[in-house]
C-alpha cells in the first residue's frame, strides 16, 4: 500500500484521482526544474537540492520508487556540493556510502561556523560512525543553547541523538509519535477538499528528515525497516495502515549495498 492509498482510503474516487494527477504533474515539474538549473555555488546548489527533496517526497507519497531514488541521489549530491551536512546524512542513510568526510573524527567543533539545523545533523552524522558514552553525549548536547527544535515536526537534539543511543522501545516510541503527528497533519489538510485536491494546502506529504531517523532507528544496515511493531502499538486500522505505508516507503528508498542485494527483512536488536 502506498501512502497515497493509505491516506485516501475513505475518500471519493474522483478526489483521489484528481490528487494523484496533481501530484504526478508536480513531480514532473520538480524533476524538470531541478535538471534545468546549473550547479554553480552554494546558493544554486541549495535551490536544486530543495527541488530534488520535494520531488523525492512527492514520489515517495505516490509510490513511484524509481523517481524517489533518482531524486534522492540528486538531493544528496546538491546538498553535499553546497556544504550542507544533510547531503551526506542522506547518502549514509540510503545510498550505501560512508558518513561525511567534512565532519572531523574528533567531533563537530571542527566544522564551525555551521550552526542550527546543519550543526544538529553534523552531530547526528558523527554519532552514527563512532560509539558514544554518556560523557561524550553530554558534551555534545551541552553545545546547544536551550531546546532548539529541528525538522518540520520539531524534534530536539536529544531526540535526534536518541535514535542512535537509546534502546529499541524508546526508538519505536519516538518514531510512532512523529508518524502520528504526520498522519494528523495530513488529515487536517484534507478537511479543505478544494485546497487538498489541488495541493495548495501547506502540508508535508512525506518528510525526508523523519525518513532518515526511521531508517537509522528501525533498520539494521541495508535491511528493510521493521513494521511489525505498529500492529502492537496502534489499534486504529487507518493510523496503522498509514504508519506501515510510511515505513515501507522509507524501506524502498534504501539502495542495495554495493555489490549485493537487499537482504530479507531484519529486526533491530535491543
Amino acid at each position: 500500500m502506498t501512502l497515497l492509498q493509505a491516506i485516501t482510503r475513505q475518500a471519493p474516487p474522483d478526489e483521489t484521482q484528481e490528487l494523484r494527477s496533481t501530484l504526478q504533474a508536480r513531480l514532473r515539474y520538480l524533476i524538470a526544474r531541478a535538471e534545468g538549473l546549473p550547479m554553480a555555488g552554494r546558493a544554486p546548489d541549495m535551490a536544486i537540492a530543495t527541488l530534488w527533496l520535494d520531488a523525492c517526497e512527492t514520489a515517495s507519497f505516490l509510490g513511484d520508487d524509481g523517481a524517489a531514488r533518482r531524486a534522492l541521489r540528486g538531493a544528496a549530491r546538491a546538498l553535499t556540493l553546497a556544504g550542507n551536512p544533510f547531503g551526506e546524512t542522506l547518502s549514509a542513510a540510503f545510498l550505501g556510502r560512508s558518513p561525511p568526510l567534512f565532519v572531523a573524527l574528533e567531533g563537530v567543533d571542527e566544522i564551525a561556523p555551521v550552526q542550527g539545523a546543519e550543526r544538529a545533523w553534523a552531530v547526528f552524522n558523527s554519532a552514527q560512525r563512532q560509539p558514544w558514552n554518556a560523557e561524550a553525549l553530554a558534551a555534545q548536547r551541552g553545545g546547544f543553547a536551550g531546546a532548539e527544535r529541528f525538522g518540520r515536526l520539531g524534534w530536539t537534539q536529544d531526540e535526534l541523538l536518541s535514535v542512535v543511543t537509546e534502546g529499541r522501545e524508546q526508538r519505536q516510541a519516538f518514531v510512532a509519535t512523529h508518524l502520528l503527528a504526520q498522519y494528523h497533519a495530513l488529515r487536517a489538510a484534507q478537511r479543505n477538499t478544494d485546497l487538498w485536491r489541488r495541493q495548495l494546502a501547506p502540508v508535508a506529504l512525506f518528510d525526508m528528515e523523519l525518513a532518515v531517523l526511521i531508517r537509522h532507528g528501525l533498520a539494521e544496515r541495508w535491511g528493510e525497516v521493521s513494521t511489525h511493531w505498529t500492529a502492537q502499538t496502534v489499534e486504529d486500522p487507518e493510523r496503522r495502515d498509514f504508519m506501515r505505508a510510511y515505513l515501507d516507503s522509507v524501506s524502498r528508498l534504501i539502495e542495495p549495498e554495493p555489490g549485493g542485494e537487499l537482504p530479507l527483512r531484519v529486526e533491530q536488536p535491543v
